[in-house]
């Protein structure tokens, strides 16, 4: 089981970048604090929804044909070393 000032933390800081998100519209501080998230509390339920909401970003900002060319990219690199 998880310390329940590691959750509160977690809690606290995936609220912030929520709301940066959507109530601010900082994409970019968003971003950094989502990462931040993933990277201390990485088994913790706010690090699965950062992974979310980064993802949320993603699409948002990002071209689809550029989305699809890179996944291609990374798929036939991966393909290659398999």
């Amino acid at each position: 089981m998880k310390p329940v000032s590691a959750i509160k933390e977690a809690c606290k800081e995936y609220k912030k970048a929520h709301d940066k998100q959507y109530a601010d519209k900082d994409l970019y501080t968003a971003l950094q604090i989502y990462k931040k998230v993933v990277a201390k509390w990485p088994d913790l339920e706010e690090a699965d929804y950062s992974r979310t909401q980064v993802q949320n970003i993603f699409r948002e900002v990002v071209p689809k044909d550029v989305i699809f060319d890179t996944q291609i990219k990374m798929a036939s690199a991966n393909a290659k070393n398999n």
